[in-house]
């Protein structure tokens, strides 16, 4: 369990951008799943943008060390396909929360 919220807090650790790219769109209209390279799964997602959005089951994708989608699950289910999975059902994903302070 611990190495699951080492690899859930690494991804996270990225530079958050929750902008979705017109190209992420174009995929999802002609229904090719794009290949991200982490997908963190049925986890309550709270964005933190201006809306405050929380998904109480929500999928964050990253890609290149980028976050490329936080979406509600049921929106983003097939969208993508990734090697690593991460399920962090009962867990709260809040994508881009760098955490700072000594390690330990």
């Amino acid at each position: 369990m611990k190495k699951a919220v080492s690899a859930c807090l690494i991804a996270l650790h990225v530079v958050f951008s929750f902008c979705i790219t017109a190209g992420i769109s174009a995929n999802q209209a002609t229904n090719k799943q794009e290949t991200a390279g982490l997908l963190i799964v049925n986890g309550r997602v709270v964005t933190m943008d201006g809306d405050k959005t929380y998904f109480p089951s929500g999928t964050v994708a990253v890609k290149d060390g980028r976050i490329i989608a936080a979406e509600a699950s049921g929106a983003i289910d097939g969208r993508f396909k990734a090697k690593n999975v991460i399920d962090a059902s009962g867990k709260i994903i809040i994508p881009g929360l760098i955490k700072l302070g000594r390690p330990g």
